[in-house]
């Protein structure tokens, strides 16, 4: 685990530079900026699954058993009083990772807990039903496992690299009962959030929001709240950021960023002109915009020369919208 660095000293914000921080995506979109512009990998899909998908009414699938065990208990309890229990009974510094957001039709007066206590090895599973859909949250073990004939979208998951996996049958037919997973690890323990019968747009933003109370620390503090970051809409802080380019000011330009995801050597760049911006929707409760605009002079190791154009993933972090993602293409909702 790494030790969280201070907001006292330069140094410490300089970790957030791409030459010294640490971010290890699963996958890696197109580079804008040679080493200095990375983002997670995108599938080819573009178009959001069609309505029947989320109007499936299919039967969901049974709790994945946990391995028998004295230690083994299954509890149904509401919520907050199911998550209670699991956060007392695992081992100190255990990943518990709570959503705060879940679809509307599931029930969380009813919660489904497997939880296993021993010491060497504990595991949950949290399972929501409603309406005839369900959606599975686990630790521990290998993850709910996958098949062949695989599509996957890498992304980032409570500041960890993560993966959505889904069988690529659902291309062609997105409404027939097929196992999405978003996996990820933290501290060794393999993290999970999967359903049989709701879409992986759904199983992302559950992921994308769940608490991060237990998560791994920030890459750096943040200094200058406000300075770029809005809280009314995402086309504000792109806007922001695109002026801050060149400006020499790294901290107001790590404010656009969250804080697990941020290029402070932006702000050494030349100078932005001809900007201009475009919101190009919704995936999983976050927002693509497309930011372009012109440096004034063509900067070293830009691959898009002095004309470039880039995808900038946005939502909420500390009330205001903020940059999860960069790339050179957007993707739409997977099925």
């Amino acid at each position: 685990m790494r030790s969280r660095p201070t907001s006292s000293t330069r140094s410490a914000r300089s970790l957030a530079r791409p030459s010294r921080r640490r971010l290890a995506l699963a996958a890696v979109l197109l580079a804008a900026c040679g080493p200095t512009a990375t983002a997670p990998a995108v599938s080819s899909f573009s178009a959001a699954p069609p309505a029947a998908a989320v109007r499936s009414g299919t039967v969901p699938p049974t709790p994945s058993p946990l391995a028998t065990s004295s230690g083994t208990v299954t509890v149904t309890a509401a919520e907050r009083d199911a998550w209670a229990q699991i956060r007392a009974r695992l081992p100190l510094g255990s990943p518990v990772a709570m959503p705060t957001w879940l679809p509307a039709s599931l029930d969380r007066d009813h919660v489904v807990v497997d939880l296993r206590v021993d010491a060497a090895d504990p595991r949950y599973i949290v399972t929501y039903s409603g309406a005839g859909r369900s959606i599975e949250l686990g630790m521990g073990g290998a993850g709910p496992g996958q098949t062949s004939g695989q599509s996957a979208l890498g992304t980032r998951v409570r500041r960890s690299s993560a993966v959505l996996s889904f069988p690529s049958s659902l291309f062609f037919d997105p409404s027939g009962p097929a196992l999405r997973v978003v996996q990820w690890q933290e501290a060794g323990w393999v993290l999970w959030v999967s359903s049989s019968t709701f879409p992986g747009g759904d199983l992302l933003r559950v992921a994308w929001e769940l608490d991060p109370a237990t998560a791994p620390v920030p890459l750096y503090d943040r200094v200058r709240d406000g300075a770029c970051a809005s809280t009314t809409k995402p086309e504000d802080t792109i806007d922001r950021l695109m002026a801050l380019i060149g400006s020499a000011d790294e901290d107001a330009v790590l404010d656009c960023f969250a804080l697990d995801v941020g290029f402070a050597n932006w702000a050494t760049l030349p100078t932005t002109t001809d900007r201009a911006q475009r919101n190009l929707g919704e995936v999983g409760g976050r927002v693509f915009v497309q930011g372009a605009w012109t440096f004034t002079s063509e900067p070293v190791f830009w691959t898009q020369g002095s004309k470039a154009s880039q995808f900038f993933q946005l939502g909420l972090e500390g009330g205001r919208w903020r940059v999860f993602e960069v790339g050179t293409a957007a993707y739409g909702s997977p099925p």
